[in-house]
C-alpha cells in the first residue's frame, strides 16, 4: 500500500527488476524528502503570513487605548455600545419567547421595556449629548 498519493504509479520490489531497485529506492527517499520539505515550507509560509497579516488586526476597529478620544466620548461609545446589545439580546429573547408561545413571559418583558429600557435609551443620548457638547467646545 502506498504511503502518500504521489507513489501510487510505483510498483512494488517485487516487479523491479535488481538493477533498477536501487535508483528507484534513492528517488522515492528523495521524493519523500522533498514532500516533508514542501509541508515544512507551507507550514512556514502560513505562519509568517498569519503573523504579518492577522485576521483580527486587518479587521478590528483601533483599540480604545490606542486612540486619542477624551474618555468623555469613550464612555458615550460604551454607552451605546451596551445599549445596542441590550437591545438585541432583548429582541432575540422576546422573538424567542414569542415563538415558543410563552406569552406570559412576553408580557413581562414589555413590562421590563418600559421600566428599563427608555431610562437606559434616555441616559444613553444624554451622555452622547454631553459628549458632543464638551468636543465641540475643545
Amino acid at each position: 500500500m502506498p504511503s502518500s498519493p504521489f507513489q501510487a504509479g510505483i510498483p512494488s520490489p517485487q516487479v523491479i527488476s535488481s538493477e533498477v531497485a536501487p535508483a528507484i529506492a534513492i528517488l522515492t527517499t528523495q521524493i519523500n524528502l522533498l514532500q516533508a520539505q514542501l509541508h515544512t515550507m507551507q507550514y512556514r509560509l502560513d505562519e509568517l503570513e498569519t503573523m504579518a497579516n492577522p485576521i483580527n488586526r486587518r479587521y478590528r476597529a483601533p483599540e480604545p487605548e490606542n486612540t486619542n478620544y477624551s474618555p468623555i466620548v469613550k464612555l458615550s461609545f460604551k454607552a451605546m455600545k451596551l445599549l445596542f446589545l441590550f437591545l438585541v439580546g432583548f429582541a432575540l429573547v422576546y422573538i424567542i419567547a414569542g415563538s415558543l408561545g410563552a406569552s406570559p413571559v412576553t408580557e413581562v418583558l414589555r413590562i421590563l421595556i418600559s421600566v428599563w429600557l427608555m431610562p437606559l435609551a434616555a441616559m444613553t443620548f444624554c451622555i452622547v449629548a454631553l459628549a458632543s457638547i464638551v468636543e465641540s467646545l475643545k
